[in-house]
């Protein structure tokens, strides 16, 4: 793993994460919500993301709550919510019982996901919201790498999409 320069960097970046807004107890209760990025969920969804052009989920914001564990939301360029490039902190949740599902938001630093680049040259980066996480946030951007980049995510981000994935290691009921 180590003669792997990819693989050493991200084993070198995950030691190096100590940080409590990646931590399950520094995760927000509905009750905390006022002043962060969770403030915007409905009651009744399951899933829900926040993009905001501040730090500390602050300034210009674009919030979408989700209802259904069917639902797929896409935002090809995030000019259209004016956070074009400028997205600062993000926030991710999924509120559902159901224990092999998770939430997932990928963040492309091109709009329309990257153009679909085939060969890989621009940056994506996935959060994911599970049961046992059900809250994911980063509030400064600057603070999280941006991999094969001496840049960070910050002030980065054109396009995203929100879906529900599949968790367990078994098929067989699906």
């Amino acid at each position: 793993m180590k003669s792997n320069p990819i693989l050493n960097a991200l084993t070198t970046r995950a030691s190096m994460v100590n940080t409590p807004e990646l931590t399950r107890s520094g995760c927000p209760n509905h009750s905390e919500n006022l002043h962060n990025g969770y403030r915007f969920m409905d009651s009744d969804a399951v899933g829900y993301f926040g993009l905001f052009d501040d730090t500390n989920f602050k300034d210009t914001y674009f919030a979408k709550s989700v209802t259904s564990k069917y639902t797929v939301f896409d935002l090809p360029y995030t000019g259209d919510a004016g956070l074009e490039n400028k997205i600062s902190s993000v926030a991710l949740a999924y509120e559902a019982t159901d224990k092999d599902v998770c939430a997932v938001l990928t963040l492309w630093e091109d709009g329309s996901y990257n153009f679909g680049d085939i060969y890989r040259k621009s940056h994506r980066i996935s959060l994911i919201a599970t049961p046992s996480h059900p809250h994911v946030w980063h509030s400064n951007l600057k603070n999280v790498p941006c991999l094969n980049s001496s840049q960070s995510w910050n002030d980065r981000i054109s396009s995203c999409s929100f879906h529900f994935g599949i968790l367990g290691t078994s098929f067989k009921d699906y």
